[in-house]
């Protein structure tokens, strides 16, 4: 039993060295590489989020039953998110999402009903796909590459002011998208 205590206790500290030999700016490449990501995701997804009411409304849809369907389908697909997560990989359900998210915006292109529903299915998935894949992948990769835990909380941080300020940015740019090119500006 001793025995057991002074291996784990060797094994810690020498996980603490490995994480403190981890030179900073490995972890500012890191942080910088998730920020740049987390921004582009947030942004195109606050394009297409602040103008789906007016696209909806200009094509004489119901707002309503479009936009509460990708609610729907959310919550139904959301107990299934997780295990294909596990199965594909974080990364590729990361890829998965951008791929989802340009067929989601080609179909708003057209005033077709079934495609629009089928984007507010689809929707509702990349929605699951969006708050669960790339913090997930984050967690994961960050303990990989041996960073310090209290380091994961700098990032988070970043993220949230990132996501706040994409969302300002994003529906002034979708604005002005959409006073330029119209209603289908923004997708």
């Amino acid at each position: 039993n001793e025995r057991l205590q002074l291996t784990e206790s060797i094994g810690t500290k020498t996980e603490k060295k490995a994480e403190k030999d981890i030179p900073q700016s490995s972890f500012n490449r890191f942080r910088l590489m998730y920020l740049i990501v987390h921004t582009a995701i947030m942004l195109a997804d606050g394009l297409q989020g602040t103008h789906l009411y007016v696209l909806y409304e200009g094509y004489g849809y119901s707002v309503a039953s479009l936009y509460s369907l990708g609610f729907i389908s959310g919550a139904l697909t959301s107990p299934f998110i997780g295990p294909v997560v596990d199965r594909i990989g974080r990364k590729n359900s990361a890829m998965l999402y951008c791929v989802l998210e340009i067929i989601i915006n080609l179909m708003e292109q057209y005033p077709l009903f079934i495609g629009l529903i089928a984007s507010r299915v689809i929707g509702g998935i990349t929605t699951n796909l969006l708050f669960s894949v790339f913090e997930s992948w984050l967690v994961t990769e960050h303990r990989q590459r041996g960073f310090q835990e209290d380091k994961l909380e700098v990032i988070l941080r970043d993220s949230t002011i990132v996501s706040n300020s994409a969302a300002i940015v994003s529906g002034y740019i979708a604005h002005s998208l959409a006073s330029a090119l119209g209603p289908v500006g923004p997708f």
